[in-house]
């Protein structure tokens, strides 16, 4: 009986090295080298989002009530694909700072959020500003966008957006 555990044990953990090492393979660098202050006051740059199979980029308001109604989606969200996903957002109204960190801390948001308007997001925010907030994209390995702008409040609907970018990886 043990001998049987053992191997049953062995082959579980041999499959979850290859599933890992598979996960790994498919991880990349966020492909927008930046350096910028978040709305904590700290520096952070594309380092801190790590190596991740696909990037989510969303932008948002304060001052806009289904951006501010979906934190809490989004925080979930991002609990649940953070292994695999990373999560930056751009804050359209930077200088209400306090705002955004109130906002954040309420919704337990963990993800970083910076000034859209800083230097270094100038191409994502080519990519990003659909004249709407909020709106996301999804990054892939290239610097592109997958599929379409994502325009309007979604909530847990990002969801079925990260699935299919995911591919099934």
């Amino acid at each position: 009986m043990n001998k049987k555990l053992s191997i049953t044990a062995i082959i579980f953990l041999l499959c979850c090295a290859s599933l890992a090492a598979q996960t790994a393979q498919n991880a990349f660098a966020f492909p927008y080298a930046f350096s910028a202050q978040d709305i904590y006051g700290r520096t952070v740059t594309q380092a801190e989002l790590g190596e991740k199979e696909i990037f989510f980029v969303h932008y948002f308001a304060t001052w806009c009530p289904p951006c501010v109604r979906e934190m809490p989606d989004l925080a979930r969200i991002a609990e649940r694909y953070g292994n695999r996903v990373g999560f930056i957002a751009l804050l359209d109204d930077f200088n209400n700072r306090a705002a955004a960190v109130r906002l954040a801390q309420n919704a337990g948001i963990n993800f970083i959020i910076v000034d859209a308007s800083h230097r270094d997001f100038r191409t994502l925010r080519r990519m990003v500003q659909s004249g709407y907030v909020p709106t996301t994209i999804l990054i892939g390995r290239d610097g592109r966008m997958i599929g379409e702008q994502i325009i309007g409040a979604l909530g847990m609907g990002y969801a079925s957006h990260i699935d299919k970018a995911l591919g099934g990886r």
